[in-house]
C-alpha cells in the first residue's frame, strides 16, 4: 500500500483492504457502506473517473449498477460503490448473501460435463435453477454481454458476475468493474464464452446464444441495437461529465462501439 492509499484509508475511517487487482477498502458513509477504489501510480489514465463514467453508461443502457460517486482526497480521486452484499439497518449491519458466477458454475457438477465452466449460456441456464427471476435476469445479462463488447470492456470474468439475496430468494446483483481495456483492435474477446462462436465479441455470437436468454433473434437484435446507440452516442458526454482529461479520452476512444463488433466470425 503507498502512503497515499493509506492516508486516503484513513480519512475515510476504513476497515481492511477488500483485496483485488486494485486498491481497495470498505468505508461506512451516509448510514452505507461503500467500495473505495483509488487509482494506482502505474495506471496509465484515471481509470477511477473512468470507470464512475462507465457505470453511469452502463445505467443509461438499461443496466443495474451500484450507487456510485467520485470523492477528491489527499490530492487523489477516490470512486465509491455501494456495496450490494451489505445493508445498514437499525439493528447494525447485516450481510447479504451472495454468491459468484464461478460458485454457481462449480455448484452443479453435471452441467459442467456439457458446458464450459465459464460460459455466459451456463450461467443464464443456472439462473432458473438459482432465482425466481430468471427470465428477467436472462435478459439483463444478456445486455450486459452487449455492453461488454461494445465498450471493450473486457474484464468480465466468473468472479465479476453475482448473485445476491432479496429477502428470502437470489437475483442478479448489480454490474460491477466495468473499464475499457485498451488494445486488441481487431478482434475483441471477452472473458466468458458468448455463443457459437466463442468469446468472440461480435454481434453474430451475442446472437448465436440468443434463445438461452428468452430472446428471438430479432429481440436480440433490436436490443444490442439499443445499447450500441446509446454507446455511440453517449460515451463521450459520458467521460466528460466525470472530468475526464482529454488525453485519456483519446487514449481509450478505440474501445468504444468497435468496427470489429460487426465482423463476421471469420
Amino acid at each position: 500500500m503507498t502512503r497515499a492509499e493509506a492516508e486516503a484509508a484513513m480519512a475515510f475511517g476504513a476497515g481492511t483492504s477488500a483485496g483485488g487487482a486494485r486498491p481497495k477498502f470498505t468505508v461506512s458513509r451516509n448510514h452505507a457502506l461503500w467500495l473505495a477504489k483509488l487509482n494506482r501510480h502505474t495506471d496509465r489514465f484515471n481509470e477511477v473517473r473512468i470507470e464512475a463514467a462507465m457505470l453511469d453508461l452502463a445505467a443509461a443502457c438499461g443496466i443495474s449498477v451500484p450507487e456510485h460517486h467520485v470523492a477528491h482526497l489527499h490530492a487523489q480521486d477516490v470512486l465509491l460503490v455501494e456495496r450490494f452484499d451489505r445493508i445498514m439497518t437499525g439493528a447494525g449491519l447485516e450481510r447479504r448473501q451472495m454468491v459468484s458466477a464461478s460458485t454457481v458454475f462449480l455448484s452443479n457438477e453435471a452441467a459442467a460435463q456439457y458446458s464450459h465452466t465459464g460460459s455466459y449460456p451456463r450461467f443464464a441456464r443456472e439462473l432458473s435453477r438459482w432465482t425466481i427471476t430468471g427470465e428477467q435476469d436472462r435478459r439483463q445479462l444478456f445486455r450486459r454481454i452487449a455492453f461488454h463488447a461494445l465498450t471493450s470492456s473486457t474484464d468480465d470474468h466468473e468472479r465479476n458476475h453475482a448473485l445476491v439475496a432479496e429477502g428470502h430468494h437470489l437475483r442478479l446483483a448489480p454490474a460491477f468493474d466495468l473499464v475499457p481495456q485498451p488494445g486488441h483492435t481487431r478482434r475483441r474477446y471477452l472473458a466468458l464464452v458468448i455463443g457459437e462462436y466463442g468469446a468472440l465479441a461480435i454481434r453474430e455470437n451475442l446472437l448465436s446464444s440468443a434463445e438461452i436468454f428468452g430472446l428471438s433473434r430479432a429481440e436480440a437484435n433490436r436490443l444490442i441495437d439499443e445499447v450500441q446507440h446509446i454507446v455511440r452516442s453517449q460515451w463521450r458526454a459520458r467521460l466528460a461529465a466525470r472530468d475526464v482529461c482529454p488525453s485519456d479520452v483519446e487514449a481509450i476512444a478505440h474501445c468504444f462501439d468497435p468496427p470489429s463488433f460487426e465482423a463476421p466470425p471469420a
